[in-house]
């Protein structure tokens, strides 16, 4: 008598003819939009007692990201 072994299904990348990539405003893209200019949006946050470079890194983390894909 003869053993099968179970076919194992091969792995092969998924292949998409579209995608849909929902994608929104940063904080500081609606900081700019309120306040028109980088340099007044860091004097509000500076102003504020709040740092202006974690929303900046955040904003160019996202956009390098959305690139990316």
């Amino acid at each position: 008598m003869l053993a099968l072994k179970p076919r194992v299904p091969s792995r092969q990348p998924a292949r998409f003819e579209k995608i849909v990539i929902v994608t929104r405003n940063t904080q500081l893209e609606e900081l700019l939009a309120r306040f028109n200019s980088t340099a007044q949006a860091r004097f509000y946050l500076e102003h504020a007692g709040e740092a202006f470079e974690p929303i900046e890194r955040r904003h160019k983390n996202y956009h390098r990201a959305l690139n990316t894909v």
